[in-house]
């Protein structure tokens, strides 16, 4: 089995039915698709039952539905019972963006780690949101890859679970650490992978604040004596993005003619 789908539902129904329409809709069939539902009171079991009697793919399909301890549990459930060599975690309400994904991908998973772009949707606007070729620490200061749209080699588990401890941030965690500790391999292809319901608790700019909170618990955790560094290094970071939206203002050119910002290269 060359790739697991992994799909977290907690009572959305309606994003459910989406992320399983694409699914069964793929030209490939190399493919297992793993279901953990967190004990839905919604007609979600039922929607689940049905794919799962589905004659194209319900052999295909394992499914349970039980409580759990939120998003991070039931991602570890799906990564145990996964038999695939590639893990791709596609949550109720994402889909895949369109039925030749899984096709297309499959010859090009050789490394750890293979990231692709999302189409983010909300509302009745979209956009492709691509992301950096080289993946590093600094990198991780401020961003992530998106889990929607990324495959991750099956072993990489092995070294780590994702963080229950957390309530949004664990996959970023969990690719900081496989790329910047245990040395994991990556690439980025240019397709769009999945598109990705912007209605999720880690896009909501009212959890930015918790999200910096969780970056910091688990910098001190992993790497205890970058802390300070870490912090620093993220004030950098944001003063350069300062910058950068400033490029165009008249002075600053001014300034670059005459000279004055040589010695600060990252202006």
């Amino acid at each position: 089995m060359k790739i697991s789908i992994i799909t977290i539902n907690r009572n959305n129904d309606s994003g459910l039915q989406k992320t399983l329409n694409s699914v069964i809709s793929q030209s490939a069939s190399d493919f297992e698709h793993i279901i953990i539902d967190g004990a839905s009171t919604d007609n979600s079991v039922e929607t689940i039952k049905k794919y799962a009697a589905d004659s194209v793919i319900g052999n295909r399909v394992h499914w349970v539905s039980e409580p759990d301890n939120g998003v991070y549990c039931a991602m570890n459930k799906g990564v145990v019972r996964a038999r695939g060599e590639y893990l791709l975690f596609l949550n109720s309400g994402d889909y895949l963006f369109d039925s030749a994904v899984i096709d297309k991908i499959i010859t090009r998973l050789d490394s750890d780690i293979v990231y692709g772009s999302l189409l983010l949707s909300d509302n009745d606007t979209s956009k492709v949101v691509s992301y950096a070729d080289k993946l590093n620490f600094t990198y991780f200061l401020s961003g992530t890859i998106p889990h929607p749209a990324t495959f991750i080699r099956r072993e990489l588990f092995d070294n780590q679970l994702y963080s229950e401890c957390y309530k949004i941030s664990s996959d970023w965690e969990f690719f900081m650490l496989a790329i910047c500790r245990y040395n994991a391999s990556y690439k980025r292809v240019d397709d769009v992978i999945t598109v990705f319901d912007n209605y999720g608790i880690s896009s909501d700019p009212a959890n930015a604040e918790l999200i910096e909170a969780e970056h910091k618990d688990s910098i001190g955790r992993n790497f205890r004596h970058f802390l300070t560094a870490y912090e620093e290094m993220k004030m950098l970071v944001e003063y350069k993005t300062r910058i950068d939206k400033f490029k165009g203002n008249r002075w600053l050119k001014l300034g670059y003619k005459l000279g004055l910002f040589k010695q600060y290269k990252y202006l």
